[in-house]
């Protein structure tokens, strides 16, 4: 079977299905912001400092200090990072100046322990909730690295892909579809359907469905059609925040599943060239991301239906002073900086920040971006950088 991840075999109602090429929900009857210009004053804009503020890491040595396949940075308000490590299976704590203080968890599938462990956010406590989507486990770590939770993952007899925590306790999430296999050279485009699910109760609201991925199924393997993506998506307090398409706007939607604004950025959609694709399908051949044969790739790309525009962004973070940054949709092309559009909470356009090259923004506190730089070897280091506001 092939699994797809549109609507919920639950026993709930499911709001209507965007299909690829329509509005997606939230664009009527919701407050519009729209902005045609920066809103930052000549002189006053953002820009990061070159030289980082902490760096932590080290290519051998201390297997604290090594990390590899980081799945999540998270900065405290003492200035202490935690890092979800994907290769050690561990969450980290290190203080201001980069000491580590304390690990929780590690390989395997039991209680406390971690396979393919996601960070979905923190309670109000700060106790931070992980879900582990290989071994269908929920565990939740307190501030002093205490596990205080490890429970199954399980929803009205199904197992949810968990995104993120709301304020109020309930998770965003999705959930599997299995489909049969089409003939070979089918294609179709995904829906991602958003729900707000209270695990405790075992009830959940639709939140919004929204074009997704499309893909061509080969008689063998599942393709990704270039240019099309998966709707990046952040919570703050109670609030969703998603893009999808490639209108450079973003939805807001609170954990009841209400619009409640639609934010945009009057920039026109950036148009895919066949040469843009076959520059993607290269780099994926280069790096065998799919293990696909190049011959496959070449023959499935002549009969993919391209889009005729890129995605306006490609990730989306909410940082501590509620302004919303939106990372401006690009192929990965290594040694490269990232432009992120940021805005106020309020929905207003204030410009464009850029990230040093090589690094991944994970979170925002404070005047200061946390995430992991890689060198040019792809050893990864957790770095913060200060934001410099003139």
């Amino acid at each position: 079977m092939l699994f797809a991840y549109g609507l919920a075999p639950v026993s709930m109602a499911v709001q209507p299905v965007a299909a690829q090429g329509q509005e997606p929900p939230g664009r009527s009857g919701t407050r519009v912001v729209s902005s045609a210009s920066e809103g930052w004053p000549q002189g006053r804009e953002w820009r990061v400092d070159s030289v980082p503020a902490l760096q932590i890491g080290q290519l051998a040595g201390e297997p604290e200090y090594q990390f590899y396949r980081v799945s999540s940075v998270v900065m405290l308000r003492d200035s202490g990072v935690v890092v979800l490590d994907g290769g050690s299976r561990e969450l980290r704590r290190y203080s201001p100046r980069g000491q580590l203080e304390w690990t929780a968890g590690r390989e395997g599938s039991g209680p406390g322990e971690l396979k393919q462990p996601i960070m979905l956010g923190q309670r109000p406590d700060g106790a931070f909730v992980i879900s582990d989507r290989a071994s269908n486990r929920i565990t939740t770590v307190g501030l002093d690295g205490t596990i205080l939770e490890s429970r199954a993952a399980d929803f009205q007899g199904t197992v949810p892909l968990f995104f993120g925590l709301f304020a109020d306790g309930r998770y965003l999430a999705t959930f599997r579809r299995e489909i049969g296999p089409p003939p070979p050279g089918t294609s179709w485009a995904d829906t991602i359907s958003l729900w707000s699910i209270d695990v405790e109760n075992e009830t959940g609201t639709p939140i919004a469905a929204l074009p997704g991925p499309s893909w061509l199924w080969t008689g063998r393997d599942m393709l990704p059609v270039p240019f099309t993506a998966n709707p990046p998506r952040a919570l703050s307090g109670n609030k969703l925040f998603v893009s999808s398409g490639p209108h450079p706007e973003i939805l807001v939607f609170d954990s009841d599943g209400r619009a409640l604004e639609r934010i945009v950025l009057e920039r026109p959609p950036l148009p895919v060239r066949a040469a843009d694709a076959r520059r993607v399908v290269d780099k994926l051949i280069e790096e065998d991301v799919y293990g696909v044969p190049a011959e496959v790739w070449n023959s499935s790309l002549r009969s993919m239906t391209l889009p005729e525009f890129a995605p306006a962004f490609d990730r989306i973070l909410v940082d501590t002073g509620g302004n919303i940054w939106a990372r401006r949709y690009e192929e990965f092309v290594p040694g490269t900086s990232a432009s992120w559009n940021v805005f106020r909470g309020s929905g207003q356009y204030l410009g464009a920040v850029a990230t040093p090259a090589r690094f991944e923004i994970f979170s925002v506190r404070e005047g200061r971006i946390v995430g992991v730089f890689y060198d040019e070897l792809g050893v990864e280091y957790v770095r913060a950088y200060d934001i410099l506001r003139n």
